[in-house]
């Protein structure tokens, strides 16, 4: 932390979050933070890019969930950082799975952190003002590096792995899938123990709650 914290220009922060609790609970770290101000909140991603695209300030920081709706984190961060590159963002969610941490840093996330390390709030902000990256328990140096580099992939659905989810987002039991497909009980639940395994999920409902929220369904 620099010791001109005080005498800093002013930062202007966002906080996107569909949980109101999360959201004031953000807000009291940031709003006793010298130097920060807080110039709008929003509780999904379309709110946020709306209210970017009518503000006098804009953010210099925003502070990001990932599982919101209608638009979730993953899709929003691709917008926010197309519009405003220099934006930065950092990632408060309670989702830190690999997926999801390898996920937002391919799209530029400045910084990651775990709901679950709330006090680490005010080192993180102060690091982005200072243009930096946050590093963190979650965010090493070698991990951002090595996606940088492109070393880590993001995992994608395949074309069957997407007909499947699409399925499961209706009310056809497990058999009736898998008849549609022409394939086996038995073969749905490899694709099915494969598929959750890729997003470190463990069961249909929450697959179906995380893929909804972050738009991975055909509409």
């Amino acid at each position: 932390m620099r010791d001109s914290l005080n005498n800093r220009q002013v930062t202007p922060v966002a906080i996107v979050d569909d949980d109101y609790l999360f959201r004031s609970l953000a807000r009291k770290y940031v709003s006793r933070l010298a130097g920060f101000s807080i110039v709008f909140e929003a509780a999904d991603g379309g709110e946020c890019i709306k209210k970017m695209e009518a503000a006098a300030v804009l953010p210099a920081i925003i502070i990001l969930d990932i599982a919101m709706y209608p638009m979730g984190g993953f899709k929003a961060i691709k917008i926010l950082k197309a519009k405003c590159p220099q934006v930065k963002i950092l990632v408060l969610s309670v989702h830190c799975r690999d997926y999801c941490l390898h996920y937002m840093l391919h799209n530029r996330a400045n910084g990651f952190l775990s709901k679950a390390a709330m006090p680490g709030l005010p080192a993180a902000m102060v690091c982005l003002a200072d243009n930096e990256i946050y590093y963190s328990e979650l965010v090493t140096p070698d991990l951002y590096d090595k996606i940088k580099k492109g070393e880590i992939q993001i995992p994608e659905m395949t074309g069957m792995e997407m007909e499947i989810a699409n399925y499961l987002n209706t009310d056809m039991v497990h058999k009736e899938i898998a008849d549609k497909l022409n394939i086996g009980i038995r073969t749905l639940e490899k694709h099915l123990e494969h598929l959750y395994k890729k997003f470190e999920l463990h069961s249909r409902n929450a697959f179906l709650s995380f893929a909804i929220k972050n738009e991975m369904l055909s509409p």
